[in-house]
């Protein structure tokens, strides 16, 4: 009985761990421009911040400025890789 009893515990941790990570997979953080749009963001960086996306998926910004605001970078880097490619939306 005792053995049925740790197996069962044990596989209620492992589901329960499986679905705290398939959560985090799709977390994005609070602090997103552009009303927290992370595909408006990834494409487009922040050019009043002084800087613009180059490879969102690579995570990738190049400074259009000499005065870079740093702020949003850090969230660039994070999110952008991981958000599977940005979405056409076409050209109006």
């Amino acid at each position: 009985m005792k053995i049925k009893r740790s197996m069962l515990c044990m596989l209620a941790a492992l589901a329960l761990a499986a679905t705290a990570q398939a959560d985090s997979a799709y977390y994005y953080p609070g602090d997103i421009p552009y009303g927290g749009d992370p595909f408006k963001f990834c494409s487009l960086g922040m050019p009043s911040h002084g800087w613009i996306a180059v490879s969102p998926a690579a995570g990738t910004w190049m400074p259009i400025s000499q005065y870079v605001n740093y702020h949003y970078i850090p969230t660039y880097e994070m999110i952008c890789p991981h958000s599977h490619g940005v979405p056409d939306y076409g050209s109006g």
